[in-house]
């Protein structure tokens, strides 16, 4: 990694050695897993300092700070725009970080725009993406659905939920995640939400 040199000021750059990478990806699992809301926003601002101490961060380094803000400190604060931000730097670094681009895509369809979403959700290479978390890949699809159906596409967000539907039926496991979306766009007596509960008992 190159350090960057100016002749108005003689800073040299702080870059991120490993040590301080693994030190923050443990501050960041505390973080994640504080449950008090104090706590929570004091992790939260010691892990936005760290970040801004260094001068050159790279794709991955983006993408824990899009997650940083991007998991929920306050109920009353979204801080969706920086985590948008922090994911975009981190997708622009390296085009392949199929995280990044999944992460971006969650907030603007956390901010309901679900064009811009589905945009990004296609980009995901989603068989590396089923090759490392199998339910994320099935939520996935699920997401390019809901995305469909909410922009009035309803017959492609209908074929998702089919696929959706074939994946559970294959992947038998308690892994999965609950199929929300699917249930929010569809009915209770649609073919597709009563054979998934057949699968997902739980849901009954």
């Amino acid at each position: 990694m190159k350090f960057r040199t100016t002749h108005i000021r003689a800073v040299v750059p702080h870059l991120m050695n490993k040590t301080e990478k693994e030190i923050l990806t443990k501050k960041f699992d505390l973080f994640d897993l504080e449950e008090n809301l104090k706590h929570k926003i004091v992790l939260q601002k010691d892990l936005i300092k760290a970040f801004k101490e260094h001068d050159r961060l790279d794709t991955d380094d983006y993408q824990l700070w899009g997650l940083v803000y991007y998991s929920p400190s306050d109920e009353r604060t979204s801080n969706t725009e920086l985590a948008i931000k922090k994911f975009k730097q981190a997708y622009t670094i390296d085009s392949n970080n199929y995280m990044a681009c999944l992460y971006i895509a969650h907030c603007y369809q956390d901010k309901n725009e679900y064009k811009t979403a589905l945009k990004y959700y296609e980009l995901v290479n989603q068989k590396e993406l089923k090759e490392f978390q199998l339910w994320r890949y099935v939520k996935l699809i699920e997401q390019i659905g809901f995305c469909y159906y909410k922009t009035g596409q309803q017959d492609i967000g209908r074929e998702y939920f089919i696929e959706t539907l074939d994946l559970y039926k294959n992947y038998k496991t308690s892994e999965l995640a609950v199929p929300s979306e699917l249930l929010e766009c569809l009915s209770e007596n649609d073919g597709i939400v009563r054979e998934i509960k057949k699968i997902e008992d739980y849901l009954k």
